[in-house]
């Protein structure tokens, strides 16, 4: 969240800027409390100074869900539908969305639709070990090279649950027939 520098000294702001540059400042100061690892009171209190009625309510309502994680998917879901594909602040309920919503399980498409900083704040987020990030990151890249190249890394896990690994060989059959006598 990047707050433009204070209008010129020489002239006064408007209070129309102002109120932005205050409530830009009000956003800043939750993410930064929330990123520190402030109580979820404390976040709740930096929060309170943003208006439901400014253009930071997204920011408002991303920390609500941020702080309220593992208590309610569905208020969640609700709250994060609200912010528009347009808003700027879209990116950042994509990466909230795969990081909170816990019943949406974490797949290399999803991954793969997420960009690099998207990634990390998911997997800090969502406290992902090292070796389920590279799992995420090289199943995404091959999934990318087509079934075949999914199953063929799918099928060499032999550290993951073989039921899973099964039945996501077994979904990507119907692809690539010829792959059945391996499977």
């Amino acid at each position: 969240m990047a707050v433009p520098l204070g209008p010129d000294p020489a002239r006064a702001p408007s209070s129309e800027q102002a109120r932005w540059l205050e409530l830009a400042a009000a956003s800043r100061d939750a993410l930064a409390a929330w990123v520190a690892g402030a109580s979820a009171q404390e976040v709740e209190r930096q929060l309170n100074r943003i208006s439901l009625r400014s253009a930071f309510r997204p920011v408002r309502v991303l920390l609500k869900c941020l702080i309220t994680m593992p208590q309610d998917a569905d208020r969640s879901r609700q709250l994060l539908e609200a912010i528009p594909p347009g808003s700027p602040f879209f990116a950042f309920r994509e990466a909230v969305a795969a990081a909170v919503l816990a019943e949406r399980a974490l797949d290399a498409d999803g991954w793969h639709r997420l960009t690099p900083v998207q990634q990390a704040f998911v997997a800090q987020t969502r406290n992902l070990p090292g070796t389920a990030v590279q799992f995420l990151a090289r199943s995404a890249e091959a999934a990318r090279s087509g079934p075949s190249a999914l199953f063929g890394f799918l099928f060499k896990q032999r550290d993951l649950p073989q039921a899973e690994v099964r039945s996501a060989c077994l979904n990507l059959l119907p692809q690539m027939p010829d792959r059945l006598s391996q499977f």
